[in-house]
């Protein structure tokens, strides 16, 4: 056998190292890395949106409902181009409906331009 004194050592191996790189699997793993990133840009951009609409929705006041400030707001405004009424009474400064100022205004432009002007109409 061996003597004692003496050890022996192990002889260990170095792993072995490719010097090659992998042309097409990183190539694949590029190209899956690109699929994955614009997946991920995708899905974000779809929860943003659907985020953006829900947010929308809540904060939507109906404006035909005459319950809320914004709906009686309007109705008060169609009430006031759609009627006669006083502006002011001391100065005899009256309101008349919008329908009939903008005959008044047409009429009268049409006489300002007289037969001879294109579109007039005596």
């Amino acid at each position: 056998m061996s003597d004692p004194q003496q050890t022996e050592t192990p002889q260990t191996t170095a792993p072995v190292e490719r010097d090659e790189v992998s042309i097409p699997l990183l190539g694949l793993v590029g190209a899956l890395i690109v699929v994955v990133t614009i997946l991920v840009a995708i899905l974000l951009q779809a929860w943003f949106y659907a985020g953006k609409a829900d947010l929308a929705a809540e904060k939507a006041v109906p404006a035909d409902d005459p319950q809320t400030p914004l709906g009686q707001a309007l109705l008060d405004q169609q009430a006031q181009i759609n009627s006669y009424r006083w502006i002011n009474r001391q100065a005899q400064v009256r309101g008349i409906p919008i329908q009939r100022a903008m005959e008044l205004v047409a009429r009268e432009l049409a006489a300002e331009q007289g037969p001879d002007k294109k579109g007039g109409k005596p």
